[in-house]
């Protein structure tokens, strides 16, 4: 990536009752789709960054069965964007989480704070149309996850690290992402 980055910055969970997407059962009687009965849910952080200038795109995610403290989002992204050591606008809800972290970024006195150049514009407290990594967990939980259930807990994290990491991996699905959620990517600049 060679030029500002466009951040988005969403967390989601999946849990161990699986998503039922379609089912069937014979004529007359009613489908019965088997769970697991348990209620444990792996939280999960998904950055999305896009180049809008050259088209370059990055993803990756965070996994925790404890929950999303803002300490643990504001250290992720601070890595996330230190790696590719370009000025950032990060877009993320007003969650109080997101607020937390939003601090730790940018108050030089902390461990927490990043080296590189980054703004966050006001955004609605909560607006999923604004959000391309709202795809990538509609992505992952229907297209990718969709009516799997799960051995133990262990099965869901390596499943739910697998589908989401594959959707990261495909850059022009990323793309067309951030333009569902109504941002423009000029395809001329690029080379």
């Amino acid at each position: 990536m060679n030029d500002e980055l466009l951040v988005f910055v969403d967390e989601s969970s999946f849990g161990m009752q699986s998503t039922v997407v379609r089912t069937w059962g014979p004529r007359g009687q009613t489908p019965v789709h088997v769970g697991s009965g348990k209620w444990e849910r792996w939280k999960v952080l998904g950055v999305l960054a896009v180049a809008p200038a050259s088209g370059a795109t990055a993803f990756s995610h965070w996994m925790s069965p404890e929950g999303l403290p803002g300490r643990i989002i504001a250290v992720f992204l601070r890595d996330f964007l230190e790696h590719y050591n370009k000025p950032a606008v990060v877009c993320w809800d007003n969650d109080s989480s997101h607020k937390y972290a939003q601090r730790l970024l940018t108050t030089p006195e902390f461990d927490t704070a990043t080296r590189v150049a980054v703004s966050f514009p006001k955004m609605p407290a909560y607006a999923p149309e604004l959000m391309p990594v709202e795809q990538v967990w509609k992505a992952g939980k229907i297209d990718l996850l969709g009516n799997f259930v799960p051995l133990d807990f262990t099965d869901l994290e390596w499943e739910v690290d697998r589908a989401i990491a594959s959707i990261g991996d495909r850059p022009e699905l990323l793309r067309a992402f951030v333009r569902w959620a109504g941002f423009e990517l000029d395809e001329s600049l690029w080379q």
